[in-house]
């Protein structure tokens, strides 16, 4: 049958979902996201920069409260906090218009 040739396999376009369009098989446009699914979605990217950040830190901090942290990885830590603060400050209701800051380099 020509319909499993063409719609089986991994052939599916990006954005698309398999469905009906005038009874014949079709790959149609997927349906947007709700806002609920949205919100829940920048809550999961904010969580896992959040994650990434005390990740990345977590050496630095502890040197920090021993008294042991150089003065360049003390300014790396305070960039690395900003960032921390820039991301809890967002809020996922305002999703999909979401500015996210930008990591920092080092």
């Amino acid at each position: 049958d020509e319909d499993v040739i063409n719609f089986s396999g991994n052939n599916q376009p990006t954005g698309k979902e398999l469905g009906l369009v005038k009874g014949s098989l079709a790959w149609v446009d997927l349906p947007a996201p709700t806002q609920a699914e949205l919100v829940s979605s920048t809550e999961s990217k904010k969580q896992t920069l959040l994650d990434n950040v005390k990740s990345r830190t977590q050496l630095w901090q502890t040197q920090l409260a021993l008294g042991i942290i150089t003065d360049a990885d003390k300014a790396t830590l305070t960039t690395w906090m900003k960032y921390a603060q820039a991301i809890q400050a967002i809020d996922p209701t305002f999703a999909p218009k979401i500015d996210w800051p930008i990591a920092p380099t080092a």
